[in-house]
């Protein structure tokens, strides 16, 4: 699932995409690309659980099993995204 790069959001960035989620994706590759998510995503969730750190996410990832639902922000939308964890 491991978008290739993740990083935090400045409080500026927030602002402009209107927006309390702190993760964009930077690149992504894999299963990941494959199930949909894109450069510029804002990572809000998983499975339910909502993530601010990249511990975060990692986390909730170790806990799931063979897939995970990410909620994202995409523009004015949020989206649930399942990706197959392999």
């Amino acid at each position: 699932m491991r978008p290739r790069r993740l990083r935090a959001l400045a409080p500026n960035e927030q602002q402009e995409l209107h927006t309390r989620g702190r993760l964009v994706v930077e690149q992504v590759t894999g299963p990941a690309l494959a199930a949909g998510l894109r450069t510029g995503d804002v990572v809000l969730g998983v499975n339910g659980a909502g993530v601010g750190t990249v511990a975060d996410l990692k986390r909730e990832v170790a806990k799931a099993g063979h897939s995970v639902a990410l909620l994202i922000q995409r523009d004015e939308s949020q989206i649930y995204i399942p990706v197959e964890l392999g």
